[in-house]
């Protein structure tokens, strides 16, 4: 299916949404989350991916989920649609959710400085 590019606005505008619902559920569990759309580029197609990310304070853990919404090829100017922004919105909402029953609570996330 081709379609017209994702409108980048919005979803960023999405994302913020749901990183701000999101947040304070990790800190508590002494995580600093992060969502955003990105463009990411490989050798032959560039995608606009919706990234989550935590960093969590009590070791150096990571965690990511990359969910790619739209795709072209490198000299193309026709985008692929994927999946639909609120398709990737809830797959990003179900993996945080995810993350948030594995990650038991930080007595101190919820202090500043500690």
């Amino acid at each position: 299916m081709v379609t017209a590019p994702v409108d980048r606005r919005a979803l960023r505008e999405d994302a913020l949404d749901l990183e701000r619902r999101y947040s304070d559920a990790f800190k508590e569990r002494g995580g600093d989350l992060q969502i955003r759309p990105t463009i990411a580029t490989t050798f032959g197609t560039r995608s606009i991916e919706l990234v989550a990310s935590v960093q969590w304070n009590d070791a150096r853990f990571y965690d990511h989920a990359h969910i790619e919404v739209s795709r072209r090829r490198s000299f193309s100017r026709q985008w692929v649609s994927l999946r639909s922004p609120d398709h990737a919105l809830r797959e990003v909402e179900e993996q945080l959710q995810r993350w948030l029953s594995s990650a038991p609570p930080d007595p101190e996330g919820a202090q500043p400085g500690s």
